[in-house]
């Protein structure tokens, strides 16, 4: 049975769009692709899984800004040789095979790129082998795009209602999600950051996800999707840049 993640896409900015190309997730020819962050998420996503993206707090509305099933799960290693298009500062790779290799896990099997993503803080998002997962993932519907952007569903009552019933995890289990609001669509008491949803019935997300979208106008979500969720000329991402 398929799993579902949710979580608050932070490098989203008020046109619903990422902030530069360097950031991810990424898309790229009809492709999401999910590397670096979500560092308690990750180890558990597989082949199969659903991953859901909710624009941020500086954004208003809140939206679904992509809904993707996951195609592929592998290393960076393998990552890094499949897609080099992705590599160093435009894209989602943000380290390589270790040329001089260390004695312990991940410096035993990777370096940074120079002037990618998390320059100070690399070793984190693969600390341990669990964590050393890149994802490919593809459109959650064939009616949709992988990104949605302006273009997605407004978290609406019913999508609320749908998220309230999830369970919150930052490095474990926390809560139900029941006190979630418009404005805190994911939130544990009073803590709303480093957060994300699960859930073992995504298909009824992604089926309201692709009924309210159909809901917009065609020719809008196209040219909003078509940027590959950045902005058109965005500049990649600064060196040690957040993702």
């Amino acid at each position: 049975m398929p799993t579902g993640y949710i979580y608050i896409v932070s490098t989203v900015q008020s046109d619903y769009e990422q902030e530069s190309r360097g950031c991810v997730p990424t898309c790229r020819a009809g492709k999401l692709y999910f590397g670096p962050c979500k560092r308690f998420m990750r180890p558990k996503m597989q082949r199969g899984d659903y991953i859901f993206g909710i624009s941020p707090s500086s954004t208003w509305p809140r939206r679904i800004v992509f809904a993707v099933r996951i195609d592929e799960r592998m290393t960076f290693s393998e990552a890094y040789r499949r897609f080099p298009s992705l590599r160093g500062g435009g894209g989602a790779i943000h380290i390589q095979p270790a040329r001089s290799p260390g004695l312990h896990f991940p410096d035993s099997h990777y370096e940074h790129i120079p002037d990618a993503m998390h320059a100070g803080d690399w070793r984190n998002d693969v600390l341990t082998p669990d964590r050393d997962a890149f994802f490919v993932c593809q459109a959650g519907s064939p009616a949709l795009d992988c990104w949605l952007g302006g273009g997605g569903p407004v978290v609406s009552a019913e999508i609320l209602g749908f998220l309230k019933r999830c369970n919150v995890y930052g490095r474990g289990f926390l809560s139900t999600n029941a006190g979630a609001t418009y404005r805190a669509p994911i939130r544990h008491g009073r803590l709303y950051t480093g957060l994300h949803l699960e859930t073992n019935d995504p298909g009824t997300l992604m089926a309201l996800v692709n009924r309210l979208t159909e809901k917009l106008e065609p020719q809008k979500v196209r040219r909003q999707s078509s940027a590959g969720g950045c902005k058109s000329g965005a500049a990649v991402i600064r060196r040690g840049g957040k993702c």
